[in-house]
């Protein structure tokens, strides 16, 4: 029960007796009162603005358009998206992002690792992964204390407060960019694939990701309209 609701439930209990005053109605007294309950100390009310309302999801293909997408992290083949936003529903939008191109062969494989020591990405494999949070505050300053807090690192490599958290890959590191998009107001969670331990990849996708999202892209589907009922069908004579 929100508070709000619980402050209107107890004013009208104390209304039933003889603590409303004469010239309103219960439920009129009641609003009022609550009303005042949702001002801060000094009166006034606390506003929190957010890009989008709780609940809001957006499809991954409208925020990231394959084409310009490639573009961007300069890739030989057209990547591919899997929308991942029904696995984590608290996002705005989760989106694998993925190599095109076909998986290797075993041969071909192993030739590579010979090679360079690694596979790397092949086609097909995730890129980067983005989360995308659109109904909580954009604050800066908040995610700057988290950052320290856990330890990670902050810079600006690309041009805003980014919170950069290293994780052990085997002999490598895997990283993930956290910032706050000033176009959107938006939260970007950035994360390299399995198979990435490149630093550059995962800027790529922050920025690519900071360069195709924006306000237009952040409107809501558009409701179904109605359909109109099937009338029943008269049986064949």
């Amino acid at each position: 029960m929100s508070s709000r609701v619980a402050s209107l439930l107890a004013v009208l209990i104390a209304c039933s007796g003889i603590a409303c005053p004469s010239n309103e109605g219960a439920e009129e007294f009641a609003k009022r009162q609550a009303e005042a309950a949702d001002k801060g100390p000094t009166g006034k009310v606390i506003k929190i603005d957010t890009a989008l309302q709780s609940g809001v999801h957006l499809a991954c293909a409208d925020l990231l358009p394959v084409a310009e997408l490639t573009t961007l992290l300069e890739e030989k083949e057209p990547v591919s998206l899997v929308d991942q936003t029904d696995k984590n529903p608290d996002s705005t939008s989760t989106c694998s992002i993925r190599r095109g191109g076909q998986p290797l062969s075993d041969k071909e494989q192993a030739r590579i690792v010979e090679k360079n020591g690694r596979l790397g990405v092949m086609g097909g494999d995730e890129l980067c992964n983005l989360t995308l949070y659109c109904s909580v505050p954009a604050d800066e300053a908040a995610l700057k204390e988290r950052c320290t807090t856990e330890g990670s690192l902050g810079n600006h490599t690309l041009g805003v407060f980014s919170c950069v958290k290293v994780t052990p890959k085997g002999a490598d590191d895997g990283y993930s960019y956290k910032l706050i998009d000033e176009d959107s107001k938006c939260t970007v969670l950035m994360r390299g694939g399995p198979s990435v331990v490149e630093e550059p990849l995962v800027q790529a996708c922050s920025r690519a990701a900071m360069k195709l999202i924006g306000p237009a892209s952040l409107q809501p589907p558009a409701p179904a309209e109605p359909t109109e009922p099937t009338a029943p069908t008269e049986p064949a004579q």
